[in-house]
């Protein structure tokens, strides 16, 4: 990978429909491209963090989860070490699998899907209490959750009673359903998820796929099977409704469905249905990392809070191996910071909106 230090990107602009006639206001999106960036952390340098799997944007920098050495360290805007907190295991105040995590004025809290539980930490990343997960129906392994304050986390439904959300207060154990499913609630099974795409059909445990973001104005989730993004309140009233379907994937799934139809036929795992890989937010909107295949460019897309506007952001200097690929921006908007997990590497560039 050739990273350069510096910063240069191109506007072009694109107007893309909204997906619902409610908010029939077309997005005008801006196209950009950054073509320069600067490299924090080589794969060969001597820096505490070696295997950056996970990465969020926090006041003062930004917190990496690196899996080799199990621990969590909050790095400032260019990359020195400010804290490391966290430890593997199986007992109070360990993990086993940190899938996210999040900052708040009192602390630090990290969800362990492994053991289905938060841990919380405080300012010092001293470990305070574990929040074990015990409210029926949470699924065995999810792939999203959203802590959106201290009390309250949402998940995605899989289309339980008809939602694609669930909301559930921690304090009262309340669960609240909202957003309308794609589909009906299927749990993932691989042999029907064979004989769906052979069919010409996505596999029914996947239509419900979502990601997740907050801010303090609601609630963001992308529809992956449709490429529709949403905006609630906090109390699952809907905002508005935009589709980021851009030409960067237009015609990803199409794609998808041949590729899957040659695994089938040499017995390979299957790639996933969605329209994206990652969401990041923070106050001014919301950025979502596309799941571009490796002939296209790294691309984000940028929608601001009020759903008004909207960027599309290419990074044609990152290699496109997804996989290991995450990303954030700065809560001040000043910084894209992406984290390579397989390279070991972690760069950042001026963020162009």
């Amino acid at each position: 990978m050739i990273l350069k230090s510096g910063f240069w990107y191109a506007v072009f602009f694109l107007i893309v429909g909204c997906a619902s006639e409610e908010n029939s206001e077309p997005i005008t999106f801006e196209e950009r491209e950054v073509s320069r960036m600067s490299l924090l952390i080589p794969s060969d340098s001597s820096h505490e963090v070696g295997a950056p799997s996970e990465i969020q944007a926090v006041r003062g920098g930004f917190l990496v989860y690196d899996y080799g050495v199990k621990k969590i360290f909050k790095l400032d805007s260019e990359g020195n070490t400010l804290l490391s907190f966290g430890s593997s295991g199986r007992g109070p105040g360990e993990y086993q699998d940190v899938l996210c995590f999040w900052e708040f004025d009192e602390g630090y809290w990290v969800f362990d899907y492994s053991s289905a539980k938060f841990v919380e930490y405080d300012r010092k990343g001293n470990w305070l209490e574990d929040h074990p997960i015990t409210f029926d129906g949470f699924p065995d392994s999810p792939t999203r959750v959203e802590v959106i304050n201290p009390e309250q986390f949402v998940i995605g439904s899989g289309g339980k009673e008809g939602s694609l959300l669930t909301l559930v207060d921690m304090q009262t154990q309340d669960i609240r359903h909202f957003g309308g499913s794609v589909g009906e609630y299927a749990g993932y099974n691989p042999r029907e998820a064979r004989k769906a795409i052979l069919s010409g059909q996505i596999p029914a445990g996947s239509q419900n796929e979502v990601l997740l973001g907050s801010n303090q104005s609601g609630i963001f989730s992308l529809q992956q099977t449709t490429a529709l993004l949403e905006k609630y309140a906090r109390d699952g009233e809907l905002i508005w409704q935009r589709s980021i379907k851009v030409p960067a994937i237009e015609d990803l799934f199409d794609r998808l469905f041949e590729e899957n139809r040659r695994r089938i036929n040499r017995d390979d795992f299957l790639l996933e249905f969605i329209h994206a890989r990652r969401m990041a937010t923070n106050e001014g909107g919301v950025a979502i990392l596309l799941n571009t295949l490796e002939n296209q460019p790294v691309t984000v897309v940028w929608v601001t809070d009020d759903g008004q506007d909207g960027t599309i952001v290419s990074f044609p200097e990152i290699d496109n191996d997804l996989l290991g690929l995450t990303f954030t921006i700065s809560a001040d908007g000043s910084y894209i910071y992406f984290s390579d997990a397989l390279d070991g590497e972690l760069y950042r560039a001026e963020w162009p909106v």
